[in-house]
């Protein structure tokens, strides 16, 4: 059970490399100014949010 969550902290940590880096990702795209500020704000709101909602599926799962 344990090794569960390091994994899933070890995998949540690297799918949120790409959020850190949502602005830059943006911009490289070519996607509007205005929007980029928007949507870069939401990402880092709703990362943290996402990084705990992979351990609570982890504990829904495996019945803890």
């Amino acid at each position: 059970m344990h090794r569960q969550y390091v994994i899933t902290g070890i995998g949540a940590t690297l799918a949120m490399i790409p959020c850190y880096y949502s602005k830059e990702i943006m911009i490289a795209i070519g996607e509007d100014p205005e929007i980029i500020d928007l949507a870069a704000t939401y990402v880092y709101i709703n990362a943290p949010g996402a990084f705990a909602n992979a351990f609570a599926f982890q504990n829904i799962f495996f019945g803890v």
